[in-house]
């Protein structure tokens, strides 16, 4: 579930992209696709980004030639946030979201949530070891894809290297480029490789 406070930043596709990774990310190779579990995708918007003046939006696959449902178990949920002053149970939720202290709070459990969290020391410091523990898988995670890129960008300029240094009859420059990085990077910018 995301409240989004941005009407851009709840785009179907964005949806599509949330509902694929909560499958691929909790889904074990090898997996009976049976046992995959539904999934909800909830955006809680704080305008009606569907423009349809509609409270809440469900969105269902279909099978366009019969109009029957394709059940998949694939379900996104679009929450109009225009609806917090409404005083339907859903226009409490809404409402509840869009409370930056607890004692705004209509629900008592997410009050008493909101309250540890955000308005006890010992909330506010579990809060921030997870943010933090976040942060620094979020950093590792990067730091393997910028290698990962990195990895794959410095085999295409030596490929590219190789294929000039063939084309042009010099083996012993390719020889030496292979022992001496140095060496390497002097032939790359001399044959303007990027």
């Amino acid at each position: 579930m995301e409240v989004q406070t941005e009407s851009s930043g709840a785009p179907p596709q964005r949806a599509r992209y949330y509902s694929g990774a909560v499958d691929t990310g909790h889904f074990p190779k090898g997996e009976d696709y049976n046992t995959l579990f539904d999934t909800y995708v909830i955006f809680i918007t704080k305008e009606d980004v569907l423009g349809k003046g509609l409270p809440i939006y469900h969105v269902k696959r279909t099978i366009d030639e019969a109009g029957d449902t394709f059940n998949d178990g694939s379900y996104i949920i679009y929450v109009n946030g225009t609806l917090s002053n409404d005083n339907t149970a859903l226009g409490r939720l809404v409402h509840d979201f869009s409370c930056l202290y607890s004692k705004d709070i209509y629900d008592e459990t997410l009050k008493e949530c909101v309250k540890r969290y955000k308005e006890t020391e010992e909330g506010i410091q579990t809060m921030c070891t997870v943010m933090e523990e976040l942060r620094n898988e979020g950093m590792q995670q990067g730091i393997k894809e910028g290698i990962k890129q990195g990895n794959k960008q410095g085999m295409q300029k030596f490929a590219e290297l190789t294929k000039q240094l063939l084309a042009l009859g010099r083996t012993n420059d390719l020889s030496r480029a292979t022992e001496d990085e140095a060496y390497r990077d002097q032939l790359i910018k001399e044959l303007a490789i990027q």
